[in-house]
C-alpha cells in the first residue's frame, strides 16, 4: 500500500534521513521509535508533504512521487497524495472558534466538497467512535487535552485516509490523560485503519503494532514484529535504547 524508497531528507549541510526504505501494507500498524532527534517525525512529516524529501520515492496505491533535489513537484500531485493521509500532531491544532462537530465537518466540506449535513452525519458517527458524542457542542476550550486529542483524531479521519499518520499523539497530555488517547488508537487499530505512529510509549508500541520500526541517525537500525525486536534484538544500538525499559 505505502512503498518508501531510499528517502533523503537535509536541512542545509545536515541530513536528518539518510535512504530511508519502508513498505507498509493494507491494515497494518506501523510504530517508530528512537531517540529524540532520530528522524523519525520529519519521516512522518515527509509522507505527508508537510517536508519535502530531498531525494527518493513515495508510493501511496496509484499515487508516485520521486524527489530530487530543486525538482519541483506539481500542486496538483502533492494534493492527491496528501489527499491519502490524515495526520494527527502532538499539538491538537483545532479551530478555536468552531464547536467540536464544526472542527470535524470542517476538512470534508472545504477540501472534499461534501454537503453540510453529510459532513454532520459524518462527524456525529466519528465522534461516536472516539467516545466525545456528547461533547459535539463544545469548544476546544472546554475539553481537557485527552479530548482535543480525540477530537482531532476524528477530524483526520473524517477525510477517510488511507492511512493516518501518528506523531507523538500522546506527548503533550497530562500523564493521567494519556490512556484515553492510547484506547481510541487501540480501537482504530482493531478496525484495520492502516497507521504509522511516531511514538515514545514503547509499552503502547509493543501492544498495538504488527511491526515495530527503530530508527538512530536518521537511519532504520532495526525492525521486526513487536516480540522479536523487544525480546530478542539483534542490533547493539536497538538493545542500548531499549536497556532504559527494562521494564518492558
Amino acid at each position: 500500500m505505502i512503498q518508501v524508497t531510499n528517502l533523503v531528507k537535509r536541512f542545509g549541510d545536515q541530513v536528518v534521513l539518510q535512504g530511508i526504505d519502508v513498505q507498509v501494507d493494507r491494515g497494518e500498524v506501523l510504530a517508530i521509535i528512537g531517540p529524540s532527534g532520530s528522524g523519525k517525525s520529519t519521516f512522518l512529516r515527509c509522507l505527508n508533504l508537510l517536508e519535502k524529501p530531498t531525494s527518493g520515492t513515495i508510493q501511496l496505491q496509484n499515487s508516485v512521487l520521486t524527489f530530487q533535489e530543486k525538482k519541483k513537484i506539481p500542486n496538483r500531485e502533492m494534493r492527491q497524495l496528501r489527499g491519502k493521509t490524515g495526520m494527527v500532531f502532538q499539538s491538537f491544532h483545532l479551530f478555536p472558534h468552531m464547536t467540536v462537530r464544526q472542527n470535524v465537518m470542517e476538512g470534508p466540506i472545504q477540501v472534499k466538497g461534501i454537503s453540510a449535513s453529510k459532513a454532520k452525519s459524518l462527524a456525529d458517527v466519528l465522534l461516536k467512535q472516539v467516545g466525545l458524542h456528547d461533547k459535539r457542542n463544545a469548544y476546544p476550550d472546554q475539553l481537557s487535552g485527552g479530548q482535543q486529542q480525540r477530537v482531532a483524531i476524528a477530524r483526520a479521519l473524517a477525510m477517510e485516509p488511507e492511512v493516518l499518520l501518528l506523531d507523538e499523539p500522546t506527548s503533550a497530555l497530562d500523564p493521567e490523560l494519556v490512556g484515553e488517547v492510547l484506547t481510541t488508537i487501540r480501537q482504530l487499530a482493531t478496525g484495520q485503519q492502516t497507521m504509522i505512529i511516531v511514538t515514545h510509549e514503547l509499552a503502547f508500541a509493543r501492544e498495538v503494532a504488527d511491526r515495530i520500526i527503530f530508527i538512530d541517525e536518521g537511519q532504520i537500525v532495526e525492525e521486526g514484529k513487536p516480540s522479536e525486536l523487544f525480546e530478542r534484538p539483534q542490533k547493539e544500538r536497538t538493545k542500548q535504547f531499549l536497556e532504559r525499559f527494562t521494564q518492558l
